[in-house]
Parts: structure tokens; sequence; C-alpha cells
């Protein structure tokens, strides 16, 4: 639970702005959505990693995608090959 006065991040946004209108919900829900301010992963400042009571939240591990996985083994392969 992060505070509730911070804006989502634009990636949640506009997820939610897509599936508004991916399952027809009404028109005023998607406007506004539309009028919803949002804020970019790297402008998040401390307020999104703490409770509403300030208290440090726990940091999620990575989830590595499958295109980031194999990226990963790319890199080491060709470090290896070079050794």
């Amino acid at each position: 639970v992060i505070h509730s006065k911070l804006p989502p991040t634009t990636r949640y946004l506009e997820l939610l702005q897509n599936g508004a209108r991916e399952w027809p919900l009404s028109g005023d829900y998607c406007d506004w959505l539309d009028g919803l301010e949002s804020v970019g992963n790297k402008d998040r400042d401390e307020r999104y990693y703490e409770s509403p009571e300030g208290e440090k939240l726990a940091g999620w591990r990575k989830i590595r995608t499958g295109s980031e996985q194999r990226r990963s083994r790319r890199k080491r392969s060709k470090s290896s090959e070079r050794k």
C-alpha cells in the first residue's frame, strides 16, 4: 500500500486505460482515467517506497522476463567465448 495521494506510474495507468477500453467500460470512467496524472518510474521519490505510516517497504526481487533471461545467457556466452 502506498500513499493514497501519490499518482500512479505511467505504465500502471496505461494498463488501466487500455483495459478499460478493451472491456468497454463506461466512457465517463475512461475519461476519468485519461484525466489522471501519472509519474514515470525514474521520477518516483522515496514516498513510493514507504507505507502511509512512513515505514520503509521491503523491496521486491527482480522478476526476469523471458527476453531478459535470453539476453543474460547471450552475455554470459559471449564473455566465456572471449576467455
